[in-house]
């Protein structure tokens, strides 16, 4: 076996220089997933689960669609669904009379709504977004947004 030339050595040099390099590099990059996984990993996965979880309403109702003369053929319109949670009522009474008052009900209906032995009462019907005034602010009845659409 021939000696190595200095070229050789120094070749050989720069192979082994660039291999630690690697390896250096793919220690730390497991050093760091390690450290993700097992010391910071509840952490993350808490707010992993946060972002999952969490809901977003996105207010972006559909155009209307016109005739070439501009009268509409197609339009979406705001309408609200009225839900109640008997139990969370504190005045039941009274809440079944502005039941009764903001969603034209009949009193026994209303009161049947508020008197309820279930938890989540829907009422049927959709109604205009006037209602909010009359209802908006009682605790245990609640309103949910809604663009049906009108042709």
């Amino acid at each position: 076996m021939k000696p190595m030339t200095k070229l050789e050595r120094r070749a050989a040099f720069r192979r082994r220089l660039l291999l630690a390099g690697w390896l250096l590099g793919a220690g730390l990059i497991l050093c760091r997933a390690g450290e993700l996984q097992l010391v910071e990993g509840t952490e993350w996965r808490s707010v992993a689960g946060k972002q999952h979880r969490k809901t977003v309403q996105v207010p972006a109702p559909r155009g209307s669609i016109v005739d070439r003369d501009g009268v509409p053929m197609a339009e979406s319109r705001e309408r609200l669904r009225v839900a109640v949670a008997p139990h969370e009522l504190e005045d039941r009474h009274a809440a079944a009379e502005r039941l009764a008052d903001a969603l034209e009900l009949s009193q026994g209906r209303a009161e049947r709504v508020t008197t309820s032995k279930k938890r989540w009462v829907v009422v049927s019907g959709h109604y205009p977004p006037s209602i909010k005034e009359t209802l908006g602010g009682v605790r245990g009845i609640y309103l949910e947004r809604g663009l049906p659409r009108y042709y």
